[in-house]
């Protein structure tokens, strides 16, 4: 039987309190917190994550769609376009695209 968000969310908890700096555990609640639509946690928690790991770019397609469910749209079109920046800087051009259509659909 899979784990429900707010199991996971539980057991991340415990693992931040071990290592209140470990990236990963603030990316996975970051995640959790976006699946349980609790969207301010979710930003803090992307921030966090962010000061202590140079992410590949998942992680702004978590941000930017909060900030957006939030109607911060200033601010998740820049969570989008530094998706891109940290998407190419990675080699995922992939992704760097899925950010570029998305600022395409809602900002032009």
């Amino acid at each position: 039987m899979p784990i429900s968000p707010a199991e996971r969310l539980a057991s991340l908890k415990a693992l931040l309190e071990e290592d209140p700096n470990d990236a990963f555990v603030h990316y996975g609640i970051a995640d959790a917190y976006y699946k349980l639509g609790e969207l301010e946690s979710c930003i803090e928690h992307v921030e966090k994550y962010l000061k202590l790991a140079d992410d590949e770019g998942a992680v702004y397609r978590i941000w930017g769609h909060a900030l957006l469910r939030l109607e911060r749209m200033d601010e998740a079109r820049q969570a989008f376009e530094k998706g891109v920046e940290a998407a190419e800087r990675h080699n995922h051009p992939g992704m760097a695209d899925e950010y570029r259509d998305t600022i395409e659909q809602e900002w032009e």
